[in-house]
């Protein structure tokens, strides 16, 4: 959301987060990761509707990352999977 204020763009998805058809749907800001210079951790569940396409170009991109990805989760790893949750490094 940060990085589309900056740009003087709306923040507007369109009617919902499944569909974007708003004015946001051209956007690829995983092309700034490389910008990125703090450690990042990226976490998903194996049964979240955000899929590896998803992860995969900012895995790629961002210089000191480290991704995660909790198999028996759909979107609320520390709801779902709480032992594995807290195991999981603060920072890369």
């Amino acid at each position: 959301m940060h990085g589309l204020l900056t740009r003087g763009l709306p923040s507007r998805c369109g009617p919902s987060e499944f569909q974007i058809t708003g004015n946001i749907r051209d956007i690829e800001l995983w092309q700034d990761a490389h910008e990125i210079d703090v450690p990042v951790l990226l976490l998903d569940g194996r049964h979240d509707e955000t899929t590896e396409l998803y992860f995969t170009p900012w895995f790629t991109e961002i210089p000191k990352v480290k991704w995660a990805q909790l198999e028996n989760t759909s979107h609320m790893g520390f709801s779902e999977e709480r032992e594995r949750y807290r195991q999981l490094p603060l920072l890369p």
